[in-house]
């Protein structure tokens, strides 16, 4: 583990200060292990990588990790969740909050 973490840092100290990095993090709003990354992992990575300038971090999360969709015969979808209909409608209620904030608004049409 030590050793494959010094390989990690080994490999942020030869990135050049203006290198950009966009993570994609497809997650699930009411699942313990999403939340666990997110806090305890993820977060810690990006702030190390910009506090020392290896690289500027940029986290897009999208609230919707391990959903089925399901193709109705009224032409709608339904979306069942791993962890019930409420992580369903926090999963929708997080991207609608994400798409108003972000300047494209891509999932600012879940907000309906």
């Amino acid at each position: 583990m030590i050793n494959a973490t010094l390989l990690a840092l080994g490999s942020l100290a030869v990135v050049p200060p203006t290198f950009a990095v966009d993570i994609g993090i497809f997650y699930e709003s009411r699942c313990p292990a999403s939340q666990q990354f997110i806090d305890q992992q993820l977060l810690d990575i990006a702030q190390f990588a910009n506090e020392l300038e290896l690289a500027k971090v940029a986290i897009h999360p999208v609230p919707y990790g391990n959903t089925k969709e399901t193709l109705t015969q009224t032409g709608h979808y339904q979306y069942d969740c791993e962890h019930g209909p409420e992580e369903c409608y926090l999963n929708r209620v997080e991207a609608c909050g994400l798409g108003l904030m972000s300047e494209v608004g891509s999932m600012g049409q879940l907000c309906e």
